[in-house]
């Protein structure tokens, strides 16, 4: 059977381009820098292929479109696109080749810019976004974020990577897909918060100023932006105060353009005295608070009302209010107030998971929502952080059962990606109290999900990884081991289920990436065996099997649902077994 490799140096494209070297590559396209052989200039050429992307239609439709923006597009901040045409099955867009390093790579390298740097930086970026809201019609860039911004030599900035820029529609009331980068994306970018407009690149401008500035990565956890002089006390009251405000929930309270942005990282000194002022009045009503919260602890505490369990009952009270709220804003905010009750109680958590993950679906939207509440900041830091810190054996169950929510509730890569951070959280937290078998499938998901992180889709070809298809089949051989019969426990029976799910879907989508690296159409019928009767072939012995328990434990739908998967499973291991014959 044939597979795609990376095109050979020296392949001529179009009579015109000779290739010269693999420049980037990511999970939609392939990035080569490209020689004109008649002209001697060097350029990038991104390659769209099936082979190189799931949804190869809609995403080259994506990029065909990235690729009309930027051809009615003139500014010296901004690649211009100089040929298009297809090769063999893809697609292939010819476009400048940038002379320099990502800012992603650079933070790599240094951990972070100083301020100076910061804001020379903001103020370009915030110009060429400015550039782009000013077409007709204008358009939002959606995706600013390190990696795509190029420094050439010199210092001067070039955005990349328009694959999710739209032109801007008053008509629209909202987004309709999460197109953007998680951590980076504005709320507006998940579909239902409204449509995405300038104030959302003001607000990915501004988490990207923050990352620049601190060095931490708002896609990692604790998944929120702490107040930059509480982590950089020498960074300027002005630059703390510009940032807080581009990154603000509500577009309303964020810059209104970037016009407004780039003057207001011109003069940090106003934007500070304006920061001050607010603090004050914020010390002077936190001071009152304060100490009204005191007289009443003491009445409290001398009428002997001061109880835990005063204290749960009040927290019940927000979560029941929470689950029957009308609106997302009413729900978020009693679900805050419960945490900030009792951050360090794992109920909590479980009721806010169980409320979004309604009738075994998990969203995107209901993914970002849970983050937000968890990482929601209460004293010495953020509820999960809290819950971690004298909660260890709850933080653990939690971050286990929203790993399995993104893994399967969730689902697609985008869910198998996002599982990775809950399923680490896991294996790397010392609780020796934690179920040791719950840890050990944890290992197992987490492997698998680091595979989508770094290598599906991807490949070995840049030499950047040392994964295998081999080396991820044989960590599904070891998540493939449940022995269950009818006696066990239904939690047991619900993991052998999913992990049975689990191990069919990947021998349907990757059957022929397996075969390519080495495993047999031998070995794959065996897993599949193990599934069909609960051990290896020859050793059944009469047992009960795997999949008769799970006819008489499971719904009726989870039984077909699972039988079609393994049909579906061994079509494609003989499918594979065909072709080594043909071969």
């Amino acid at each position: 059977m044939e597979y795609h490799y990376l095109l050979k140096s020296g392949t001529i494209l179009s009579d015109k381009y000779r290739i010269q070297s693999v420049i980037g590559q990511g999970g939609m396209s392939l990035v080569y820098q490209a020689e004109d052989i008649r002209l001697g200039k060097k350029w990038a050429v991104k390659e769209i292929s099936p082979y190189t992307c799931g949804n190869f239609g809609q995403i080259s439709r994506v990029l065909a479109g990235e690729a009309e923006i930027l051809t009615r597009l003139d500014h010296p901040s901004l690649p211009r696109i100089v040929d298009i045409f297809h090769y063999r099955q893809s697609v292939m867009i010819v476009m400048d080749y940038i002379h320099g390093r990502n800012l992603r790579d650079l933070l790599m390298e240094q951990g972070s810019f100083d301020e100076e740097q910061v804001v020379d930086w903001g103020i370009q970026l915030a110009r060429v976004l400015a550039y782009l809201h000013s077409r007709n019609p204008p358009i939002i860039y959606r995706d600013m974020k390190p990696s795509n911004i190029m420094v050439e030599e010199g210092g001067k900035l070039k955005l990349i990577d328009f694959g999710t820029a739209r032109e801007y529609s008053g008509t629209e009331e909202g987004d309709t897909v999460c197109l953007g980068t998680r951590g980076y994306a504005a709320p507006e970018q998940y579909g239902g918060c409204g449509q995405s407009d300038d104030r959302t690149d003001v607000y990915g401008l501004g988490v990207t100023l923050y990352q620049l500035i601190t060095g931490k990565d708002p896609s990692a956890p604790p998944y929120t932006l702490l107040p930059v002089r509480q982590l950089l006390p020498h960074v300027s009251p002005g630059l703390e105060s510009i940032i807080e405000r581009c990154t603000r929930p509500d577009p309303e309270e964020r810059f209104s353009s970037m016009e407004d942005l780039s003057y207001a990282l011109g003069h940090l000194e106003e934007s500070g005295t304006a920061f001050l002022d607010k603090e004050k009045k914020k010390l002077v009503i936190q001071a009152v608070i304060i100490a009204a919260a005191i007289l009443c602890f003491l009445a409290s505490a001398i009428t002997g009302n001061v109880r835990k369990s005063k204290i749960r009952s009040l927290a019940e009270f927000y979560s029941n209010q929470a689950l029957y709220a009308s609106d997302n804003q009413d729900k978020t905010r009693y679900y805050s107030m419960a945490l900030e009750l009792v951050p360090e109680e794992g109920w909590i958590y479980r009721n806010i998971l169980d409320d979004y993950r309604e009738d075994g679906e998990l969203s995107t939207a209901d993914e970002t929502a849970i983050i937000s509440l968890t990482s929601h900041p209460v004293r010495d830091g953020c509820c999960l952080d809290l819950l971690r810190k004298k909660n260890t054996l709850e933080y653990c169950a939690f971050c286990y059962d929203m790993g399995l929510a993104c893994f399967f509730d969730m689902g697609g890569k985008e869910g198998k990606r996002d599982a990775w951070t809950w399923f680490d959280a896991v294996w790397t937290t010392q609780a020796p109290a934690f179920d040791s078998g719950k840890r050990k499938r944890a290992g197992c998901y987490r492997r698998i999900s680091d595979y989508y992180r770094t290598y599906i889709d991807r490949g070995d070809q840049n030499g950047e990884t040392d994964k295998s298809y081999r080396d991820f089949f044989a960590v599904l051989v070891q998540l493939n081991r449940a022995d269950l019969d009818m006696e066990s426990a239904d939690a047991e029976v619900a993991a052998a289920y999913y992990i049975s799910k689990e191990v069919l879907m990947e021998i349907s989508m990757y059957a022929d990436c397996f075969a390519r690296d080495g495993i047999t159409a031998g070995d794959m019928h065996r897993e599949i065996r193990r599934i069909r009767t609960g051990e290896k072939q020859g050793s059944f012995k009469g047992r009960i099997s795997r999949m008769e328990i799970f006819r008489q434990r499971r719904s009726d739908r989870d039984y077909r649902d699972l039988e079609k998967l393994l049909e579906d499973a061994e079509r494609k291991a003989d499918m594979e077994k065909e072709s080594v014959k043909t071969e």
